[in-house]
């Protein structure tokens, strides 16, 4: 109830009544209460804002006071006086079954929401130094914090979590929406146990997931899809390209193609060793390379080195040696899986190539392998697989002559495809 010195401003609240209240001069704010529904109160801005809030003591008879919302037409999002009064016995209710709506409220605005959880869920992968934390920031910012950044953590329900998979489905990213799905399971089930998010259940949880499109793919290129492929990478900027042609030639994954250094390149050896720390098994490859891949690392090497150069000129500086073979533009980095995933859609479209990521190169290459007649043991090592067999754990041989010859064939066979050369030659370097 009103404290003694506010009985003046006390009355029967009606609509008419509370639209003729004056607006008080600036800084002044005013409390009027109802004398009909008890601790019911509007206080009106300087403004002209004008908000329904209750008055109330809670367990430890300390005053407390809730905001219900703003006076106006339900049709505009706002609070009838009706609806208050149905407000603030619902409120009173709570009170008396010992509950404390305020500080609920409270509790609530001071929530974290899930753009916070997000930034808490990736430090906490990058201090774990888990290799997919930047993939996980990057899905996180394209489809998840957009649609629900800005809700409290504990706000979100099934519902939102259904619609931002709905959406990626939608655009035929079917087997990305299954990895945001389990991205965003895994970071609301960091918040359940950090206890700190006031989350009571996982949203993400026994959501259906699209089974088929990730049962084990099958994707490769046929002779005349590669020839249509490489093709057409003649017609996309040469970083990308070059990125792409040797994601094909190596077998290698996109990330690890991106990520090559020149301290991991010995050429006149036509090695290229791949670090443990950036390799997806945690081991370090020894991928051989053909002559074909050789030339194109170098040409890109000639390429960075050139405009190294002129910017050096252009400054008055010294030139930057080349570090990276991929470099990102404007900092100090390998380039991200889009600057050649962009391109590689492009031209799969524009040759009517379908279902094929720059992934499945290493399915082309497996599968080529195999047509060759080249042994699994000396192909499967070259994709950097886990050594399966007791005569891996017991060979000292490391085939690397058998290799750097059959990533030779592989690439004299992607030549002989592109120049329309209908002789086979898959055997001349044997």
């Amino acid at each position: 109830m009103p404290k003694k010195s506010n009985q003046e401003r006390t009355f029967g609240f009606t609509d008419r009544a509370l639209r003729g209240l004056p607006t008080p001069p600036k800084p002044q704010q005013l409390d009027y209460f109802d004398a009909t529904t008890r601790g019911l109160g509007l206080r009106i801005s300087y403004g002209g804002r004008r908000t329904f809030f209750l008055l109330y003591s809670d367990d430890r008879r300390k005053r407390q006071r809730l905001s219900l919302g703003e006076y106006g037409r339900l049709e505009e999002g706002k609070l009838s006086l009706a609806e208050a009064r149905k407000q603030a016995k619902i409120r009173l209710g709570e009170v008396a079954l010992d509950q404390n709506p305020a500080a609920d409220a409270r509790a609530h605005r001071q929530s974290p929401t899930v753009a916070i959880l997000a930034d808490d869920f990736i430090a906490m992968q990058r201090k774990a130094k888990r290799k997919s934390a930047d993939r996980q920031e990057r899905i996180l910012a394209r489809d998840v914090l957009p649609a629900i950044g800005d809700m409290k953590a504990r706000d979100v329900k099934r519902d939102d979590v259904k619609r931002i998979m709905g959406k990626i489905t939608d655009r035929g990213a079917v087997v990305q929406a299954n990895r945001t799905h389990e991205i965003v399971r895994a970071m609301f089930n960091y918040g359940l146990e950090e206890e700190t998010y006031g989350l009571e259940s996982n949203p993400a949880d026994h959501l259906r997931r699209h089974r088929n499109p990730e049962q084990g793919r099958e994707r490769w290129l046929s002779i005349d899809e590669i020839k249509r492929y490489w093709s057409a990478l003649e017609q996309v900027p040469d970083g990308p390209a070059d990125a792409l042609r040797l994601c094909l030639l190596t077998a290698a994954r996109q990330g690890n193609v991106l990520g090559m250094r020149l301290d991991q390149l010995a050429l006149e050896d036509h090695l290229w060793v791949c670090p443990a720390s950036t390799t997806k098994t945690n081991q370090t490859y020894r991928v051989p390379l053909s002559d074909m891949a050789v030339e194109i690392i170098k040409g890109r090497i000639a390429t960075l080195e050139e405009a190294s150069r002129a910017r050096a000129k252009q400054q008055g500086c010294e030139a930057v040696p080349v570090t990276w073979i991929f470099p990102a533009r404007g900092r100090d980095g390998p380039a991200t899986l889009p600057f050649a995933g962009n391109r590689h859609r492009v031209v799969c479209k524009r040759v009517k190539i379908e279902n094929y990521t720059p992934h499945d190169h290493r399915h082309t290459f497996a599968t080529h392998c195999e047509q060759m007649g080249i042994p699994r043991l000396v192909w499967d090592g070259i994709m950097g697989h886990s050594s399966n067999g007791m005569a891996d754990l017991y060979s000292g041989h490391d085939f690397a002559q058998e290799r750097l010859a059959c990533m030779n064939r592989w690439a004299d066979r992607i030549a002989a495809t592109v120049a329309d050369n209908v002789v086979n030659i898959e055997d001349r370097r044997a």
